[in-house]
């Protein structure tokens, strides 16, 4: 897992407890194709066969909100850069009417969201909640055991 994958599970734990506490279900249908990571040569091709395409944002909410056609979201750390094919998506779905955003912490897609989908959560809130979640964020800084900790846990299932 790296600081991207932290940075997402977090974002997707913030929009949880905001269609939690706003009674906003829309917020759970942000959805996250999992074409990254690395691959064989043969599962790529399968997967490349079935429709993966490189550069698609990391989250994306396929339905009209906020008088957009949708939202999409490719996370970055403080200097993660964007591909060429990545650079292509966000135009080619903010051509399209998305609002695209290429947030680099927490902080930053709660604040579009909470815009987008019309909360009224105060920016007060929003801010001190951010501001504890990416302090401890690896996106934010070089190493997080957090994120150790979480890959060493096995699952119950």
């Amino acid at each position: 897992m790296n600081c991207e994958d932290e940075l997402q599970l977090c974002v997707r734990q913030q929009l949880d407890r905001l269609a939690d506490e706003t009674g906003d279900d829309r917020l759970r249908r942000f959805h996250h194709s999992p074409n990254g990571g690395h691959r064989s040569k043969r599962e790529g091709a399968v997967f490349r066969g079935m429709g993966v395409r490189p550069g698609f944002p990391d989250l994306i909410y396929p339905a009209p909100v906020g008088g957009y056609s949708g939202v999409a979201f490719e996370l970055k750390t403080a200097s993660g850069r964007l591909s060429d094919e990545q650079r292509d998506w966000l135009a080619w779905l903010e051509a399209q009417g998305y609002r695209a955003a290429v947030p680099r912490s927490v902080g930053e897609v709660l604040v579009v969201v909470n815009e987008v989908f019309g909360l009224g959560v105060s920016d007060q809130v929003l801010g001190n909640r951010a501001a504890m979640i990416d302090t401890a964020g690896c996106w934010m800084k070089k190493n997080s055991p957090r994120i150790r900790d979480l890959t060493r846990r096995k699952s119950r299932v």
